[in-house]
């Protein structure tokens, strides 16, 4: 009951007039959920991650930082690594991670990781979008993720996570106009290259949400506090759809053989 007065009337009937997201309009579901409530405000319609695309997101997520965690395990060759299998092999419980979604928006991907792992921070700086991820959250019946209304560069200092998700706002539609996109451009509303040095600080992992038309020869030369660089395209049909960037922090492998 607290959180409903921040919600306005144009919410519910947005969420009732429009139903696919327009990276793939009619083609990949926003929320699975949908009809049993889920609210959106108008940028969210175009910026959220598909659910499909948040779920493989959130399972590779965990078999990433298993795959981390456990890197003489893996070596044994018994059970492939990364497998559903394998994981629970080396006991690599999801309660031990702890993912950071830096611009939540209305909660897609956030939903997702908190299907997968028992620890979620959820960001962003604004005040409806935090409201709606929260109710989104409720209708999925995931409780174990912790909402923050704030900006992700005044509190990064204070952050300790395993992995960080990057999904900034791409300038609206307008850059489906544009043939390519620097990295920098796509980070520009959030601080650039320099929030994802931040989120590298703080974690050894980091994905990064990121336009089709991402200009990806350059990335390494961008990136001078990153390791290894993976680009995933996420393709419906034979088009592309969105990419997403894993960059692994050079001294992640040391931390972890600590352990």
């Amino acid at each position: 009951m607290g959180i409903q007065p921040a919600i306005s009337q144009k919410h519910v009937l947005l969420a009732k007039e429009r139903r696919f997201t327009s990276i793939g309009a009619n083609e990949l579901p926003f929320f699975s959920l949908f009809d049993e409530g889920c609210l959106m405000d108008e940028e969210g319609f175009y910026s959220i991650t598909p659910e499909p695309i948040a779920k493989h997101v959130a399972e590779r997520a965990l078999q990433e930082l298993c795959n981390m965690r456990f890197p003489r395990q893996s070596a044994a060759g018994k059970i492939g690594t990364g497998t559903l299998e394998w994981i629970d092999a080396v006991n690599c419980g999801k309660e031990n991670y702890l993912i950071v979604d830096a611009f939540c928006g209305v909660g897609g991907n956030a939903i997702q990781f908190a299907k997968v792992f028992s620890n979620v921070l959820a960001v962003d700086i604004s005040f409806v979008k935090t409201t709606l991820a929260m109710i989104n959250s409720t209708i999925y019946n995931v409780s174990n993720i912790r909402f923050l209304q704030s900006d992700f560069s005044d509190i990064v200092h204070f952050l300790k996570g395993d992995m960080v998700y990057l999904a900034p706002p791409w300038g609206g539609v307008e850059y489906r106009k544009q043939e390519e996109m620097e990295l920098e451009e796509v980070f520009q509303s959030v601080g650039g290259i320099r929030t994802i040095c931040q989120a590298l600080e703080i974690a050894p992992l980091v994905c990064l949400a990121c336009p089709r038309n991402l200009r990806t020869d350059n990335l390494s030369a961008q990136l001078p506090i990153g390791g290894r660089i993976e680009i995933e395209p996420f393709f419906f049909g034979c088009k592309v759809k969105m990419i997403h960037l894993w960059v692994w922090r050079r001294e992640k492998s040391e931390k972890y053989l600590a352990k």
